[in-house]
């Protein structure tokens, strides 16, 4: 596939990308997750298509599922905060075997210490409770990696090519004589081949199961802590009024964006070709979906990361398209609400976003005060009562997007309308022993005079 992108072509037309995200996970020593990564990287422009078609189908999915089923939320948030007392529960009783099973960690004389003679002795009753547990979560380990096995069988089937004719297999046959040319799709063959998200969502996955063990990574999910009986009991009820299967089609789009967009990100930090691939009409056709409130908020800001890294292209007309597509408005929606909740580092690659565009392009700085709501969160944000207590990057691209807002037309006369000079005067006034603080004071000066002289 390297350099070659009819092969890469026919990789993914075949399913190679989801075959390969399924190989994904957390742990930097595995060799065959990170050969997965690197394999995407080599599919080039046909692997980011269909990295974007599948974000774009999971986000169209949970939008969808959540405009017809009222209870979703609550119903997948109480799912969610089941599974975190479920582990926490499991790493209770792997440390209790641990600390406390004869058989297990300090064996005494007689009893078995391995896993394996830990499970035969607690058939024969020799090893305590603790040890048993130990065992049946082994054997459960094992069921689950069969399960994950025959998802993964069930998925390539699903995109395996049908059988040959008799004809192509005579083609087949006259293309193995052809030892030095390489195997080529025609130049028309369409990118983007089956998807693994409709493949699970129709039955070729794993089910409830599987939807939650083929999620990766886990550390993508946010942390909601042991739940109160109130919360428990107002979450069975939620997840007793939604379908199973709402639930983990639900479930299996979240596991899909989860190996998605990280991979997605990285693909587009490596090459500007990426970037620019990014920055057009079907590529924000695509992105922008996932900045909906159907999406998880932790999955939006792994959005943000996507096109932060997009928009950090220094290609004005690039950047122009993006903005005429609808990109700040969505961008400043997600702003308002990180604002709202304190999320202040999805704020913070809003801002940063919002100052890619607005200082590219002047379809960004139209755009971004076609209302006065940005401008309005800008200034309440730049107002806060201790400006150094902010979040470095809150405070710093806050200030660089007024900057870039009332340094031309048309969005400088509507920034100052609304109180920019005033804003601008306290920038200048910001730390100048803090070297981020003083570059930021030195061009709000310089602002202020280019504003004196016009």
């Amino acid at each position: 596939m390297r350099d070659n992108s009819a092969n890469a072509r026919d990789v993914v037309l075949h399913g190679g990308i989801e075959s390969l995200l399924y190989c994904l996970n957390d742990d930097d020593d595995d060799e065959l997750s990170k050969t997965a990564y690197s394999t995407i990287l080599h599919l080039g422009d046909s692997g980011v298509q269909q990295l974007l078609h599948l974000s774009r189908d999971a986000a169209k999915q949970l939008a969808d599922l959540h405009a017809r089923t009222p209870d979703l939320k609550a119903a997948l948030a109480a799912a969610m905060a089941a599974d975190e007392d479920e582990d926490e529960d499991e790493e209770d009783e792997t440390d209790e075997a641990a600390a406390g099973a004869p058989g297990i960690g300090g064996a005494r004389a007689g009893t078995p210490s391995t896993a394996s003679g830990a499970a035969s002795g607690a058939r024969d009753g020799a090893v305590g409770g603790g040890a048993r547990d130990g065992a049946d979560k082994l054997l459960m380990e094992d069921i689950e990696d069969d399960i994950e096995t025959l998802s993964l069988n069930s998925l390539i089937a699903r995109h395996a090519p049908a059988p040959a004719t008799s004809q192509q297999q005579q083609q087949q046959q006259q293309q193995q004589q052809q030892q030095h040319q390489p195997t080529r799709r025609p130049a028309s063959a369409a990118v983007g081949g089956g998807s693994f998200f409709a493949a699970r969502a129709e039955g070729g996955g794993t089910g409830t199961s599987g939807a939650r063990d083929g999620a990766a990574p886990t550390a993508s999910r946010p942390s909601t802590g042991r739940r109160s009986g109130a919360a428990a009991a107002a979450g069975a009820g939620a997840l007793s009024s939604v379908p199973t299967e709402t639930l983990v089609t639900c479930r299996t789009a979240i596991a899909l964006l989860e190996r998605c967009l990280p991979v997605l990100n990285g693909t587009v930090y490596t090459a500007e070709a990426h970037q620019r691939a990014l920055l057009t009409e079907h590529g924000m056709d695509c992105l922008l979906p996932l900045l909906c409130d159907a999406v998880p908020f932790n999955l939006q800001e792994q959005a943000l990361y996507v096109l932060l890294n997009a928009t950090s292209l220094k290609d004005g007309k690039a950047l122009s398209l993006a903005c005429r597509h609808g990109a700040v408005g969505a961008i400043l929606a997600v702003a308002t609400v990180a604002h709202g909740i304190k999320h202040e580092d999805a704020l913070g690659k809003c801002l940063s976003v919002l100052e890619h565009l607005v200082e590219g392009s002047r379809e960004g700085r139209e755009k971004f005060c076609t209302t006065e709501d940005g401008t309005k969160l800008l200034m309440t944000i730049l107002q806060a009562g201790d400006v150094q207590a902010l979040n470095p990057e809150v405070r710093t691209g806050s200030a660089n997007l007024l900057l870039a807002l009332v340094s031309a037309e048309p969005s400088q006369k509507a920034v100052l309308r609304l109180g920019g000079r005033r804003v601008l005067e306290q920038i200048a006034l910001w730390d100048t022993k803090r070297r981020d603080t003083m570059v930021l004071a030195a061009r709000a000066k310089q602002a202020l005079r280019e504003l004196t002289e016009s």
